[in-house]
């Protein structure tokens, strides 16, 4: 709900596909032609979005890249600003920088050599890539095996 102009609640219509998850995450807007940096904090999320406040109210373009820490990144449209907070849509799927990547093929290599809990745990430390799909696979990898372990007792 909102206050209107007269501050009579007004209910408000959910317009995304899928609600938002709140977080609190740091991250960093990144555009124009000379790859400008805010940075930002990121208050909610699903896989089509997100909400991000900056530290003070800036004009954003309509096409930025949102930096998340632990290295991937996403293209993104800004679709609503209000104050200093601003709603972006996901264009694409996860971008991931040269770092992100090795640290991917690093985790790969150990999932396959070391087994699926020290591939967690390595995956834990980085925060899962900020990416809520490997991370609902990673946990549910990690019961799997916990299971097929009693199961073998």
């Amino acid at each position: 709900m909102q206050a209107n102009e007269a501050g009579a609640q007004v209910e408000t219509v959910e317009r995304r596909r899928i609600k938002r998850q709140q977080v609190l995450k740091r991250g960093q807007l990144v555009f124009g032609f000379n790859g400008s940096i805010i940075d930002c904090l990121i208050m909610n999320e699903s896989r089509y979005g997100v909400q991000v406040e900056v530290p003070v109210m800036t004009a954003m373009p309509e096409h930025v890249k949102l930096k998340f820490v632990g290295g991937a990144s996403f293209d993104a449209l800004c679709r609503w600003s209000q104050g200093n907070r601003i709603g972006l849509e996901f264009l694409g799927s996860q971008i991931y920088d040269e770092t992100a990547l090795r640290r991917r093929r690093t985790i790969a290599v150990a999932l396959r050599n070391q087994g699926v809990n020290t591939a967690v745990i390595m995956l834990r430390d980085i925060q899962y890539f900020n990416n809520q799909e490997l991370q609902s696979l990673a946990e549910a990898a990690e019961i799997a095996v916990a299971r097929l372990a009693s199961h073998l007792e």
